[in-house]
């Protein structure tokens, strides 16, 4: 009598399921409170990559897994940034909450150099994760 085999099915920590192979990763980072209000990603930032989402197709990762992706030139048009509604953490919601302080104390703030840390989350293809990093897990 033979098994039947079942397809895997997308796993997500968030409202967000990848499809096939692609991976939902959540992006943690840190910087000054001055450089959120620029309309781009702050360049000082190193952020940490969890696996938020796998997609079906995907065998050899985890969730909660910390990775390390390929973040060349070549990989930026396949990197898809995904707002979640409920992410407070976001780099928009920070800037929309440091713009609604009196301007008194967001120059102490920046006088202070104070840090603040976003959560942003991007959709990729599996192939441009290169490692997982079990040191930091």
């Amino acid at each position: 009598m033979s098994e039947e085999v079942k397809p895997q099915v997308s796993r997500s920590t968030v409202s967000i399921f990848p499809r096939q192979n692609q991976v939902l990763i959540k992006a943690e980072g840190t910087t000054s409170v001055i450089n959120i209000f620029n309309n781009t990603l702050p360049t000082d930032v190193t952020f940490k990559y969890t696996v938020a989402g796998i997609g079906s197709y995907v065998h050899d990762l985890e969730l909660n897994n910390i990775v390390i992706l390929d973040e060349g030139e070549n990989t930026k048009p396949f990197i898809k940034k995904i707002d979640i509604p409920q992410n407070q953490s976001s780099l928009s919601s920070i800037r929309s909450f440091y713009k609604q302080l009196p301007k008194a104390d967001l120059d102490k703030k920046y006088k202070d150099k104070e840090k603040v840390t976003f959560v942003e989350y991007l959709l990729i293809p599996d192939g441009f994760i290169i490692a997982v990093d079990h040191s930091q897990e």
